[in-house]
């Protein structure tokens, strides 16, 4: 049972190591997910890894793969946390150039 508890976790887990820990700059390559992945007690090959990663780029996540020089992966676009959403709906609201309609479909 721990076996497949891991395993359905194992791309929760990907998911959040490339949201939280990559981005253009930040590349973590197979090696380095397999081991963050052990760390967690959860074991990968990275045949797996790769399907995972796969799995997520057909959800919808935009994530990039890099073959050449730095092979890795990392996540393009994040989600916002909901403070800084607040941030940024409050800045729309009270700038000057930004019409009230403009505004509504912002936000």
């Amino acid at each position: 049972m721990e076996i497949e508890r891991n395993t359905k976790q194992k791309l929760l887990y990907i998911f959040d190591i490339l949201n939280k820990e990559s981005d253009e700059n930040h590349i973590i390559s197979m090696r380095e997910l397999q081991e963050r992945l052990e760390s967690l007690g959860i074991s990968s090959q990275r045949k797996s890894i790769a399907r995972d990663i796969a799995e997520l780029k057909e959800f919808g996540y935009d994530i990039s793969t890099f073959e050449e020089n730095r092979k890795g992966n990392f996540m393009r676009i994040r989600t916002f946390e909901e403070s800084e959403l607040r941030i940024l709906i409050d800045a729309v609201l009270s700038s000057k150039s930004i019409t009230k309609k403009k505004s509504k479909e912002l936000i």
